[in-house]
Parts: structure tokens; sequence; C-alpha cells
């Protein structure tokens, strides 16, 4: 899934359980290129299914799962497949799904960001 990613960034985790939004959070096909094979997060930051509910997935429970309406929806790895800018969707792939599928690029965000804040040091570090 997409969760080890959200984990290890202050940003995606910030974005996710607190739905704090970075001004410079790092977007493919809106504030970073949409490269064609990548991996990127399809993250939702609101209630619904991880997958859209036309999604066509594999036999599992699991996958099945991602259709269902939650109150905090999975974040799972997908591969880039094509972008469509004039609809802001871009086309998807997953192992869960045979086939690829569309998803909204408000929900999709680089899975290593950049911009980080940390900054070396805790926030307890005081000088004197």
């Amino acid at each position: 899934m997409g969760q080890d990613a959200v984990r290890r960034s202050r940003i995606l985790r910030s974005l996710k359980y607190n739905n704090i939004v970075i001004s410079r959070v790092e977007q493919p096909g809106i504030t970073t290129n949409f490269v064609k094979g990548d991996t990127y997060l399809l993250m939702s930051r609101t209630n619904g299914s991880t997958l859209p509910v036309d999604t066509n997935v594999y036999d599992s429970i699991i996958f099945r799962s991602l259709l269902k309406t939650r109150l905090d929806p999975e974040a799972l790895l997908v591969k880039a497949v094509s972008i469509d800018k004039q609809n802001k969707q871009a086309i998807v792939s997953s192992d869960c799904a045979p086939k690829p599928f569309a998803v909204s690029l408000k929900n999709l965000y680089e899975e290593y960001q950049t911009l980080t804040d940390d900054s070396g040091y805790s926030r307890t570090d005081i000088s004197f």
C-alpha cells in the first residue's frame, strides 16, 4: 500500500492526518512534472474510498476494501500511465486492478517529498 510513504514524510502525514496543506507540496501534473511510469501516492484527504468505486479490482478482500467508503481512506502507490490536464485527471495502474483507472490529480502526490521541515535539530533545542 502507501502507508510507508505517509509515515516517512512529515508533509504527507500533515496532509493525511491533520489536513494541513503545505503550499509547496509536490503533486504530479500540478506542481511537478507528471512522468509516465513513475510511482506516485494516491491519497484522499476527505472521506471516501481509496479507489474510484467503479474500478474493477482483483478478487481479494484487501483489494475490495479499497472500494469501500471510509473516514480515513488508505493511501496507495500507483504507476503513472497518462495525464489529462484539461479534466485534471491521471490514468494510473495498480497491482490491485487488472486495468488502469482514472483518478483526480488533486489526490496524487510525489512518493518522496523533497521539501522538508526537518532542520537537523529538535524543537526543544534552545540556545542561551
